[in-house]
């Protein structure tokens, strides 16, 4: 018998499964269960790593990970770097194409063309060629063609050629939408994008007029096409967009590139010989897409027909569309609004081309349909601006009532607030009140803690309160305010004077940033007030104890303060 080992077990090996019994042929060695929890999880780190190492390419982009991971730190110098993008490159060279599409793989090959060369970028693009229509449609790579599209713009002409004869269909793929309308509206040169829109108009300009539409657009080959022929495109590009507009939920209807399509459709529409025709046409698109074209007026082509809709449509129509326009969500709520991108089209309602607002690029725009709508419309403009103004302001005055804090703290905002209770219809009380509440209800001064400002401390918004004081404007042509006659300054001042309050009047504008505030306040008083108002703020304002404060201050505008606190106390 053997010895007995330390343990109590009986000698020899650890395992019985090792014994030969009765002369039998020995079981095979099992191999031993780990007994802790880290030692099973290095057992699975271990089978983790022979399954990679086994997969295609697995040993390549395991090595390909190690060089990604020193190329991409953020502490290297140009050097340090270059050296790791070379062997990174060295490591994928000629197997790129195999490994792009594999979540992980495929971010080491963006980081090499993102720190690479232009020459390693060119032989990482010229290896996936002939993949790059697959490419797009994939989850992972679709960025790196994103990539390669911006960094090589030498072989732009030949990416978007992999994409000519499939735009359609890339349009309505999940993955490849935002990288087609990316590569038209970013990266194309304007013969590119002629080519990149062809597939609009069928299979027949694709195969004979491609060279004619890459130097002058669709205009170009319809100039020379017959009546046939001008059907047979028309028809197609109809179909094409008709099947964009049935398929909303792919994302492609507030792309660019369909918003041209649409455009240049609606152009020809024009040039059909008959008003019938025409009309037939018009209509029928607008029955296609009447719901989406909310979506659309946010670029150049797609604001531009969406104007021609409405410059054509009935009175039925155009009310059907104004909410969605003005407010493009599920609600015709403008708080759901992002004020700081639609801020122009809440103005333009009650400022319709306004060059403080609207470039005179823009306005040329605008004014496009004016022939049109003095064909459609027998209503005077004028007349028509009134009737819009005094649809809108019900609901603008309320938005800035409900969303006045927000509106007062941002710059967009505050332009947006002042214009419409300047310039809207109606009782502006609520709406006051409202903008005023934020200077009574953020503390004063600011507390270390707090991490946004008071707003009188804003520039932005202290300038929102002297305008409502001063009653409209600031004209550099004049160099005077320009007042708004269907506005009263002098309401506003007495609601800012009641709701505020005349000892924090006076605390921000010695303390803060509302001496020129106040001093508007004080302006408008000598200007409009009555007697018994302008006795009042001079038993206050013009005290000794209210001047020595303002006299001790180190605020910026004191002097004019004192100024006008001294015109205030001659005039009664």
């Amino acid at each position: 018998m053997s010895e007995a080992s330390d343990d109590g077990s009986e000698g020899g090996d650890d395992d019985d499964d090792d014994m030969e019994v009765d002369g039998a042929e020995a079981k095979p060695k099992k191999k031993r269960a780990p007994k802790t929890a880290a030692e099973s999880h290095a057992l699975q780190r271990q089978q983790a790593k022979e399954r990679r190492l086994a997969r295609p390419n697995g040993g390549m982009i395991v090595e390909a990970k190690k060089n990604w991971e020193l190329a991409r730190q953020h502490n290297l110098s140009k050097q340090e770097r270059q050296k790791h993008i070379n062997d990174l490159m060295e490591t994928v060279k000629g197997k790129v194409k195999d490994v792009v599409t594999k979540h992980d793989a495929s971010r080491v090959i963006q980081t090499l063309v993102k720190y690479g060369s232009q020459s390693q970028r060119d032989t990482v693009a010229h290896e996936l060629q002939g993949a790059y229509r697959d490419l797009i449609q994939s989850r992972y790579s679709r960025h790196l063609v994103l990539k390669l599209i911006r960094c090589c713009p030498s072989l732009r002409p030949q990416i978007f050629t992999e994409f000519h004869g499939h735009v359609i269909r890339l349009l309505l793929h999940r993955d490849a939408t935002d990288i087609i309308s990316s590569a038209f509206t970013d990266y194309a040169s304007p013969q590119e994008r002629n080519l990149l829109i062809r597939d609009f108009y069928g299979k027949e300009v694709a195969l004979f007029d491609s060279d004619k539409l890459k130097a002058g657009g669709l205009k170009a080959v319809m100039d020379e096409a017959d009546e046939a022929r001008k059907g047979r495109i028309m028809t197609a590009l109809k179909s094409s967009l008709t099947r964009i507009f049935e398929n909303p939920d792919k994302g492609a209807v507030g792309h660019p590139v369909v918003h041209r399509a649409l455009w240049e459709y609606l152009q020809e529409v024009s040039r059909l010989p008959t008003a019938e025709e025409q009309a037939k046409a018009r209509s029928e698109m607008f029955e296609n897409c009447h719901e989406l074209l909310a979506e659309m007026a946010h670029t150049k082509d797609g604001s531009r027909a969406v104007r021609e809709f409405v410059a054509w449509g009935s009175a039925k129509d155009v009310v059907s569309l104004a909410p969605k326009l003005v407010f493009p969500s599920s609600s015709t709520d403008p708080s759901t609004t992002d004020v700081a991108s639609g801020r122009r089209s809440l103005i333009y309602l009650v400022l319709p081309r306004d060059p403080r607002y609207f470039t005179p690029a823009l306005i040329r725009t605008i004014a496009e349909t004016d022939e049109i709508i003095a064909q459609t419309s027998k209503k005077d403009a004028e007349l028509r601006k009134k009737e819009v103004l005094a649809g809108a302001s019900d609901g603008l005055l309320k938005f800035v009532a409900s969303e006045a804090e927000k509106l007062v703290r941002d710059p967009a905002g505050s332009l947006v607030a002042a214009d419409v209770v300047l310039h809207a219809d109606g009782d502006k009380t609520a709406a006051t009140k409202a903008l005023l509440r934020p200077l009574v209800d953020s503390p004063f001064p600011t507390p270390p803690s707090s991490s946004e400002p008071h707003p009188i401390d804003l520039a932005h918004s202290s300038r929102l309160y002297k305008t409502l004081l001063q009653g409209g404007r600031f004209s550099q042509k004049t160099n005077s305010v320009v007042p708004v006659p269907t506005y009263s300054a002098i309401n506003f001042a007495r609601s800012m004077l009641n709701e505020v309050g005349k000892e924090k009047l006076l605390t921000m504008a010695v303390d803060g940033g509302g001496a020129f505030v106040l001093t508007e306040l004080l302006e408008r008083f000598v200007k409009d007030g009555t007697d018994g108002e302008k006795k009042e703020l001079k038993s206050w304002i013009g005290s000794k104890t209210s001047k020595r404060r303002i006299e001790g201050s180190s605020a910026k505008g004191k002097d004019a303060l004192l100024s006008k606190v001294n015109d205030l106390c001659s005039s009664v």
